[in-house]
């Protein structure tokens, strides 16, 4: 049994995969990436907004994992490649638990992918959810091996899986009447308290379209936070061995807690990014030069000058005003470049 089904669907928010990836990845997860066609155009192709493109370090990590069976990736067509690589084959049957005997002669067997898919994982995770596939979903539609395994998703009684929903588009397509309806009308096919289904509401900020506003995806530790929430971290519930080890755990200790202890340094840094999101999501509008409390976040590498002043740019930021509670933090992880360059304004 495997823990995540990861579905993305083509929204620009799928450029944050490689990062929510391995971060479940590092959490003990195990995953299993979903694409839909228009996914996959955001996925590997060498376009501006691909994801091999916008996060080239991340997707090789990535694609590293996927290469050693680790995390699994799955294409929308995969559902009827089985049928045309294995037709009317017994032995392959992807069932679980596999069968034990051929089935008569007069039976028909075929691989049905989804419902594997379906049996083999404890969670759904739709991330990014794009305006497209959300309303599929919630009409019921199969037309690919992600749209199949939803309507497949067991959501009520004893056997009821969780999900959870994470919508990445555009703000006027975010603000739609139907988007609203369609989320609460998904939400209430759940109807076991055990098992939920929630929405992870997107953010505001700048937009890959220009403008600015709601309906970025959300911030990947919020995301990681509801899938630990839902399914609590793998090491949390392990049972220590009553048989000596005879090599260093690399594992962390047990605790009654869902999530491993932090070091003094974790502590600080993870404070440190909570009051820098609370007081971003503060900033209605986003990140301007006069609004109290707005943050920039600084990448965590040395840039060049252009890149910054270009940055500065999109965030309004050329013109800071002394004493008007702005605040900027920089991670540490480069030269300084980003902080004297926001001082000396």
């Amino acid at each position: 049994m495997r823990d995540i089904l990861l579905g993305c669907s083509g929204s620009i928010g799928i450029v944050k995969l490689p990062a929510l990836a391995l971060e479940l990845h590092e959490r003990g997860y195990t995953i299993t990436i979903v694409l839909t066609e228009a996914a996959e155009f955001f996925f590997d192709k060498d376009h501006a907004g691909s994801v091999r493109v916008y996060d080239a370090e991340g997707f090789g990590k990535l694609m590293q994992l996927v290469e050693e069976d680790t995390i699994k990736v799955v294409r929308a067509k995969d559902e009827w490649n089985d049928l045309l690589q294995k037709p009317l084959s017994p032995s392959s049957q992807p069932t679980t638990p596999p069968l034990t005997t051929p089935p008569p002669a007069t039976q028909f067997s075929c691989p049905v992918l989804h419902i594997t898919l379906r049996s083999t994982h404890r969670l759904l995770l739709l991330c990014p959810l794009s305006a497209n596939t959300l309303a599929k979903v919630v009409t019921g539609l199969a037309t690919d091996t992600l749209s199949c395994l939803v309507r497949a998703w067991q959501v009520a009684g004893p056997t009821a899986k969780p999900a959870l929903l994470a919508p990445a588009m555009n703000t006027e397509m975010w603000t739609h009447p139907l988007t609203e309806r369609q989320l609460t009308t998904i939400k209430s096919f759940w109807s076991n308290p055990n098992a939920p289904c929630k929405v992870i509401a997107p953010v505001s900020k700048m937009l890959a379209c220009g403008t600015r506003g709601m309906g970025a995806l959300a911030h990947i530790e919020s995301i990681v936070d509801n899938v630990e929430e839902v399914l609590p971290t793998p090491w949390a519930s392990t049972k220590p061995s009553t048989k000596p080890s005879t090599k260093p755990s690399t594992k962390p200790s047990i605790k009654p807690s869902t999530k491993p202890s932090k070091t003094p340094r974790q502590s600080m840094a993870a404070a440190l990014l909570k009051v820098a999101r609370e007081r971003f999501d503060s900033a209605k509008d986003g990140v301007t030069g006069s609004a109290s409390g707005a943050v920039l976040a600084a990448p965590i590498s040395p840039s060049s000058d252009a890149i910054i002043e270009r940055v500065l740019q999109l965030k309004e930021l050329t013109k800071l005003e002394l004493g008007s509670g702005d605040v900027a933090f920089d991670l540490g992880a480069g030269d300084g470049r980003w902080l004297t360059s926001i001082a000396t304004r």
